[in-house]
């Protein structure tokens, strides 16, 4: 007795199920279905062709993307250099700032030498004074 690999074929007893099943045949099932296209799968061979109109809406499309990017490309430009000439003033006032706070921190030094200067000076004018008193007294 031979071995059968293969299962046996369905059994089709009901309509639904002869709708499941599948057909061997391929070109069958497409003449039985042309008239429901649902079921119907159609496939182009070849390149696809564009239009003239297609290609006037793409053109007219990266014009405007082109347009865009240039005005906001140039609306960049403007804004840095603004940007630029705010710093170029910013660091003009930092140089000035800078300046004036070297030329305070020499005027306090000279103010400080010349105060403790003056209290040495003080110290010993009072010193000579209480020797001066001492004499006369």
């Amino acid at each position: 007795m031979p071995i059968n690999r293969s299962p046996p074929p369905p059994v089709l007893t009901s309509p639904h199920m002869m709708a499941t099943a599948s057909e061997p045949d391929f070109s069958m099932v497409q003449e039985r279905d042309k008239d429901n296209r649902s079921f119907t799968m159609e496939r182009r061979k070849g390149k696809r062709n564009f239009d003239e109109r297609k290609e006037e809406e793409l053109s007219s499309f990266m014009e405007e993307i082109r347009t865009m990017i240039s005005s906001s490309a140039a609306k960049q430009q403007s804004e840095f250099q603004a940007l630029q000439a705010s710093l170029k003033e910013i660091k003009y006032q930092n140089d000035e700032i800078n300046k004036a706070m070297t030329f305070l921190s020499e005027k306090y030094e000279e103010m400080r030498v010349k105060l403790e200067v003056a209290e040495s000076e003080k110290t010993k004018s009072l010193t000579y004074i209480k020797e001066l008193e001492e004499r006369v007294f």
